[in-house]
């Protein structure tokens, strides 16, 4: 098996909720060739359509950084063809999105709402820009950027809830920097999904702290790596601390749950 030593940027917070997790979602490849099994998932529908409304923002600012017409219809498109896409194989529903229309309708207007209250002020260089940079042991940390302006990285963020993630935005500064481009400023966009009966709330931008940021990134993959590299010596799951205190510790957001990767949580009573 090839190993893999590309650290996503992306994955940074995640691994501060629980690097066991991260470790069966990021390289279950890797896992299963230790001798461990995994649970296999389905996306949820949360993602799906993050992913959509991602889709129409990019179209939307890549537009206007090429000069070219924005068409309103093509929010509703990009979103409709990008969530298709992404539950073809399956989709975990949940109580704020039961169906297809209404994942669709919701990243449409949490597209719209953002372009309507930033598409006017941000001033994009690059779109959806992939950048690498060299964090050593063999490692690459690789970032995806949803938009760098001159001197400013942001990032768009849906979800019923708006969590931190400082590390992410620490890391989108060093790749970024060590590519030769300006960062002043991290700031992310934060769009709330609610049910389709709801207004839509307004975004919110959040900016980070840089410094702080990116000593938050470095320790975070500095700890990756070495968990890394100690799991395939030694081959021993507790490598990677579980945290069953995690949200996100369930059958329906972990594949480790329950398998013989991970037994750190709470087990069912025994009938």
């Amino acid at each position: 098996m090839t190993l893999n030593n590309i650290i996503r940027v992306s994955d940074l917070p995640s691994v501060a909720d629980c690097s066991r997790r991260w470790m069966s979602r990021s390289r279950p490849a890797e896992v299963k060739a230790a001798g461990f099994d995994l649970r296999e998932m389905s996306s949820s529908i949360g993602a799906a359509i993050g992913t959509g409304t991602h889709a129409g923002l990019e179209n939307a600012f890549r537009s206007k950084m090429e000069a070219r017409v924005i068409e309103v219809e093509s929010f509703r498109e990009c979103a409709a063809e990008s969530i298709m896409e992404s539950i073809k194989d399956g989709v975990i529903w949940d109580d704020a999105t039961t169906n297809v229309d209404a994942a669709i309708t919701q990243a449409t207007r949490q597209a719209r709402i953002i372009w309507d209250y930033f598409g006017d002020v941000i001033e994009p260089v690059a779109i959806e820009e992939r950048l690498s940079a060299d964090i050593g042991d063999g490692f690459i940390l690789r970032g995806h950027i949803d938009v760098r302006e001159a001197a400013r990285v942001v990032d768009f963020k849906t979800g019923t809830v708006q969590r931190a993630n400082q590390p992410q935005y620490g890391g989108y500064s060093l790749v970024a920097r060590s590519n030769g481009h300006t960062v002043d400023a991290v700031a992310e966009i934060y769009s709330k999904r609610v049910g389709v009966t709801r207004d839509q709330p307004a975004p919110t931008l959040t900016e980070y702290d840089i410094a702080e940021s990116e000593i938050a990134a470095q320790e975070i993959y500095t700890r990756m790596k070495a968990d890394i590299l100690a799991f395939r010596e030694r081959g021993d799951p507790w490598v990677f601390l579980p945290n069953p205190n995690s949200m996100n510790c369930s059958e329906n957001y972990c594949p480790a749950w329950g398998t013989s990767f991970c037994r750190a949580h709470k087990q069912p009573k025994a009938k």
